[in-house]
């Protein structure tokens, strides 16, 4: 029997301040650089109010927010394909979103199609980046 310290799976990533940091104790924090956005009455403010753009396989729509962060939704769906290739979808996504970190103090919502589970990530991120950049340019100038 382990002691009561151990856990079965491993080292806890939750074991003190001897372990914060990004790689504590061989466990990985991941940190987001957003808040999701998991409520219809903010995915309607962003559809209502927002600039949008559609760049490759994906739409982006962006609206202002009252607070320094930044809210990101993520759509996929049943067009796209099944539960499986739809959930593929938003991992892409959110990992595309990670490399670009959207500016803060906007609410974005990152509409897929089937293209973004089946092209190489590599363009996704491009057509991610570019999205984001013309709704930024789209912001500007209204």
């Amino acid at each position: 029997m382990p002691s009561s310290d151990a856990h079965p799976r491993g080292p806890s990533c939750d074991s003190g301040p001897e372990t914060q940091g990004s790689q504590a104790a061989g466990c990985l924090k991941i940190g987001r650089r957003y808040q999701p956005l998991r409520t219809s009455r903010h995915f309607r403010l962003v559809f209502s109010g927002g600039k949008r753009c559609r760049v490759g396989g994906l739409s982006v729509i962006s609206a202002p927010n009252t607070t320094d962060r930044t809210g990101i939704g993520l759509v996929a769906g049943r067009r796209v394909g099944t539960a499986v290739v739809r959930n593929r979808a938003k991992r892409r996504l959110r990992a595309a979103l990670a490399e670009v970190g959207p500016p803060p103090g906007r609410d974005y919502v990152v509409v897929a199609t089937r293209q973004v589970a089946e092209v190489p990530f590599r363009t996704l991120v491009e057509w991610l980046r570019a999205a984001l950049e013309t709704v930024m340019e789209n912001e500007s100038t209204t």
